[in-house]
């Protein structure tokens, strides 16, 4: 007997993988849970959205977004939760650097950094993410 053959996945459309990211991550910041395999990325595969805590993930991002708007007047305003969306831009869009087992994707002035689970390079998952700033000495 033959193995039963898997169908091909349906054609790559990022515009499409950024509606699902950005619906997976609502979800991940509404319910305090996370996705496994919230998006696809071209070349990395499956991107998970942790919820996290205080020091990784979505919870770390929001967490890090409200305590500079609360020490920057300038910041008042902005919301945690859109940093968070723009980051699934960053990674469908942006321009991607391997750092050891870690990948920095940069896009349109923010950072998105992404990890795997140790010996799983296909499934990566949103370990932080900012807005860059420079800073000048």
């Amino acid at each position: 007997m033959q193995p039963k053959m898997q169908p091909n996945p349906s054609p790559y459309d990022p515009i499409e993988e950024a509606a699902k990211g950005k619906a997976n991550a609502i979800k991940v910041i509404d319910e305090g849970c996370d996705v496994g395999a919230a998006f696809r990325h071209p070349i990395l595969g499956h991107i998970s959205l942790l919820y996290g805590d205080r020091e990784k993930g979505i919870r770390h991002i929001l967490h890090r977004r409200e305590r500079e708007i609360a020490d920057n007047a300038r910041l008042i305003g902005q919301v945690p939760r859109d940093v968070v969306l723009k980051l699934i831009e960053v990674i469908l869009f942006g321009k991607m650097t391997r750092i050891g087992p870690k990948y920095n994707i940069d896009h349109d002035g923010y950072r998105a950094v992404l990890a795997a689970p140790a010996g799983d390079q296909m499934n990566y998952w949103l370990l932080t993410g900012f807005k860059v700033t420079s800073v000048k000495r």
